[in-house]
């Protein structure tokens, strides 16, 4: 099930203490959120940065998984764990000539990926959204 965090780190407009909020996981989608500030106690409403979760059942407990880099790509979802998987994935993507290993019986773990990832047609296009995970 996906949930959102949502995140505030601004400086407080009525006083020089400076805004941290990070809410618990939630379902609900909000535009803005209200936070109060500890030192001056005014109430103040911010657009906030949100970030994607997804619950996940294992042996009747429940575990969280943030995609750090995760976008829309031709209604498929690309997304990497962390900043080493992106890595990864763009040196594949990026290979010119992809080779199988002979080990295993020729399986590599970029043979799990699915075919949106493998397809030479992408290959600029992916470039371009890791360029821009990247930077984010």
């Amino acid at each position: 099930m996906k949930k959102f965090i949502y995140s505030v780190d601004r400086n407080c407009p009525f006083c020089p203490a400076v805004i941290n909020y990070r809410s618990l996981p939630t379902s609900k989608i909000k535009k803005e959120i209200e936070v109060t500030c500890n030192d001056c106690k005014e109430r103040i409403c911010y657009t906030p940065k949100v970030e994607s979760v997804y619950d996940w059942k294992f042996k009747g407990e429940n575990i969280e998984f943030t995609y750090w880099f995760s976008e829309r790509f031709k209604g498929e979802m690309f997304w990497a764990v962390n900043e080493e998987h992106l890595i990864y994935l763009e040196d594949f993507i990026s290979a010119k000539q992809r080779q199988r290993s002979k080990e295993n019986y020729g399986m590599m773990l970029v043979d799990k990926l699915p075919q949106f990832i493998k397809d030479k047609k992408n290959r600029d296009e992916l470039l371009k959204l890791i360029l821009k995970l990247k930077n984010k």
